[in-house]
C-alpha cells in the first residue's frame, strides 16, 4: 500500500529523540490552533526528510482575528482551497534565522509563480522582537503587496524542517491585472486596456513590470489616455523585462533588454532603486507570473538619462517622455512580438532562476 510523505515523517521515527513537526509546535501555546488543525490535515503538510522545507506558521491570534474580520473560520474552507493557501507557507529547505540576514525571495513551488519576498530585519528598519527562542523579526511580502511580520524560531528545528512564526496568512499571488488593480494604478490600467495587452500579460511567464505610478502618467501627459494605441503598445513593452528581477538580485549599473529591444540600466543610489531616470516607489509587488516594481516616472530612453548626474536629474517633460519611450524603437517590433505570442518570455523564463 502507497505512503505519503507526511505518514513516514509522523510514524517511522517513534523513537525518544524523534521531533516531529507536531510535536515541535505543540510545545508553543500561541500556535495552539495551528496546532489542531495541522493534526486534522496531516495530508496537506507535505513533509520529507529527504526534502526539507521550512514552514510559516500562523499564531494564534491571526486565526481569531481572520474570524472576526470575515466571520469564518479559516480552517472551515474547503481542501481545495486549503491546499493551496498552506502549500504557500512552505519554504523550500531548512531555513534558519542566519538564512534571512539578506532579503530574498523564495516558497515550494516557484514553478507556478507562488513566490514570496521576505526582507531583512535590518534593511527594513523593523524592531527585533524575542518570542520564547525567536531572535528577531522579519518583514514578509506575499500576493496582492501583502505584508506580514515573521519572527524567527532559533529552536524551531525538527525531523524533517524548521519553523518560524507569522502575525498573518500569506496571500495568494494574483495576476498581474489583479495586482495592479488592487494597487490602483488606474493610468497603467487604463493603458494596458486601451492597447488590449492585458491577456498576454497575465499569461505570460517570469516577467518584470516596471509600472509609473498615476502621478508618473499625469506629469507625463496623460499618456495613457493621449497616445495613440501603436505608441502606447511601445511605451508598455518599453517598460517590461522578460526576467523576474526583485529587488535583493539588483545592482547598482546592472543592464536588461525590455521587450522593446531597448536597454534599461539600474542605478542605486543610498537605499533607493532607480530604472534608467525613474524611482522604485514600491517594491516587489508579486504576481503569480513574476513581479512588478511601482516607478514614480515614466522611463526616459538611457541615452537621455546624464550619466554624470543622480537619475532624478532627468526629469521627462510632460510632452516629451512617453513619446521618446514609445519611439525608441519601431513598430516592427511590436508585430514580431505579438506574432510570436511573446515566445521570448518562454526561452528566457525557461533559464531562469529564482534568487
Amino acid at each position: 500500500m502507497h505512503r505519503s510523505p507526511i505518514y513516514f515523517l509522523l510514524s517511522s521515527a517513534l523513537g525518544a529523540n524523534a521531533k516531529t513537526f507536531l510535536k515541535a509546535i505543540s510545545a508553543y501555546p500561541q500556535l495552539s490552533n495551528f496546532t489542531v488543525f495541522a493534526k486534522a490535515n496531516t495530508a496537506i503538510l507535505p513533509f520529507s526528510a529527504d526534502a526539507p522545507l521550512t514552514v510559516l506558521v500562523p499564531d494564534d491570534n491571526v486565526f481569531a482575528n481572520n474570524k472576526q474580520t470575515y466571520g469564518v473560520e479559516v480552517t472551515s474552507l474547503p481542501p481545495t482551497d486549503l491546499a493551496p493557501l498552506f502549500s504557500y507557507h512552505l519554504l523550500v529547505g531548512a531555513l534558519g534565522g542566519s538564512n534571512f540576514t539578506n532579503p530574498k525571495i523564495g516558497s515550494a513551488d516557484r514553478s507556478s509563480g507562488q513566490v514570496l519576498f521576505v526582507s531583512s530585519a535590518s534593511s527594513s528598519g523593523a524592531k527585533l522582537r524575542v518570542r520564547q527562542g525567536g531572535s528577531g523579526t522579519n518583514p514578509v511580502k506575499s500576493g496582492l503587496d501583502a505584508s506580514v511580520n515573521m519572527t524567527i524560531v532559533n529552536d524551531g528545528a525538527f525531523d524533517g524542517g524548521n519553523f518560524h512564526i507569522l502575525d498573518g496568512i500569506l496571500t495568494l499571488p494574483a495576476s498581474c491585472s489583479k495586482t495592479v488593480r488592487n494597487s490602483k494604478l488606474t493610468a497603467l490600467d487604463n493603458a494596458l486596456n486601451r492597447t488590449g495587452i492585458w491577456p498576454t500579460l497575465d499569461h505570460a511567464q517570469n516577467i518584470t513590470c516596471l509600472g509609473p505610478n498615476n502621478n508618473a502618467f499625469s506629469s507625463a501627459g496623460n499618456a495613457d489616455s493621449t497616445l495613440n494605441v501603436s505608441a502606447l503598445t511601445n511605451a508598455l513593452l518599453f517598460h517590461t523585462i522578460a526576467q523576474p528581477l526583485n529587488s535583493s538580485f539588483l545592482t547598482d549599473g546592472m543592464e536588461f533588454t525590455t521587450l522593446s529591444i531597448n536597454t534599461v540600466r539600474v542605478f542605486i543610489k543610498g537605499k533607493d532603486i532607480y530604472f534608467n531616470n525613474a524611482k522604485v516607489v514600491d517594491a516587489n509587488l508579486l504576481a503569480n507570473n513574476g513581479l512588478m516594481h511601482v516607478l514614480d516616472s515614466v522611463m526616459l530612453p538611457l541615452d537621455q538619462v546624464n550619466p554624470s548626474s543622480s537619475p532624478t536629474s532627468s526629469k521627462p517633460s510632460p510632452t516629451g517622455s512617453a513619446t521618446a519611450a514609445a519611439s525608441s524603437t519601431g513598430a516592427a517590433v511590436i508585430g514580431v512580438i505579438k506574432a510570436s505570442g511573446w515566445s521570448l518570455l518562454g526561452i528566457l523564463g525557461a533559464v531562469v532562476v529564482w534568487m
